[in-house]
């Protein structure tokens, strides 16, 4: 993220967006990441698998989903990706459709420059459901 960057509690922001794409078989997955998060006034990002669908609703129609409500451990830590609009924090299960599949990564929250407070994305696994 950006120093100055406002955070992006409320909508997903239209810059700061990590796009990845991998080759993957069709099936339904559950996305963990590894983080660290310092606070709770800092402890989400977005995410979307484009051409995937959902078990839950997400944000509205765009496909992003609200990561928010982290895990609290400044230790490097897994935790599954669920939307924080969904009661009791379920994993979200994509089901993808196979073969090249894209995925975006962006900042949620971010408490402005020098703190080191800001929430930290190192990895991402899929795992797919059932295996």
């Amino acid at each position: 993220v950006l120093e100055g960057t406002a955070s992006a509690s409320n909508n997903p922001p239209t810059t700061g967006i990590a796009h990845y794409e991998v080759t993957m078989p069709a099936g339904q997955y559950i996305i963990y990441g590894l983080a660290s998060v310092e606070t709770s006034a800092v402890d989400g990002f977005w995410v979307r698998v484009n051409g995937a669908t959902t078990d839950v609703a997400l944000y509205g129609t765009t496909g992003w989903a609200r990561w928010n409500g982290i895990s609290l451990k400044a230790a490097w830590h897994w935790d599954r990706v669920f939307t924080d609009n969904i009661t009791g924090l379920p994993a979200i299960k994509w089901t993808v459709p196979g073969g090249m599949t894209s995925f975006d990564i962006a900042y949620r929250d971010t408490v402005g420059t020098g703190t080191g407070a800001n929430p930290k994305l190192d990895a991402l696994l899929f795992v797919k459901v059932g295996e």
